[in-house]
């Protein structure tokens, strides 16, 4: 998704390339364990927002090549989000939309 990048916590840089109400889609350089609880610091215009999601899938995409010539591994994987700072991820919703009636609520 454009314009927000992740870290986590491991630490293994990350890129979503989509985000929902419940979970988001990345892609990183490492591979990232199914069932495994990971926290991610997410900066969107400018702000730290920290994000607690539970890896669903990961597969792997592809490598390719650095201008310095390493091979860089590239996963892609389904999060499913558990917890989210409401108070400084109000940002996330405004791509998104509030949770439904339903849908989990965090805070």
């Amino acid at each position: 998704m454009q314009g927000i990048y992740g870290k986590l916590r491991q630490p293994m840089d990350v890129k979503v390339i989509d985000l929902s109400r419940t979970g988001l889609g990345l892609e990183t350089s490492t591979k990232m364990t199914v069932g495994e609880r990971y926290v991610l610091e997410l900066f969107h215009r400018g702000r730290l927002i920290s994000v607690e999601c539970d890896v669903r899938w990961c597969t792997f995409r592809g490598a390719y090549r650095t201008p310095a010539g390493a091979e860089v591994q590239l996963y892609a994987a389904g999060c499913a989000l558990l917890d989210i700072d409401a108070a400084r991820g109000a940002g996330l919703w405004e791509r998104v939309g509030p949770p439904l009636p339903g849908e989990p609520t965090y805070h």
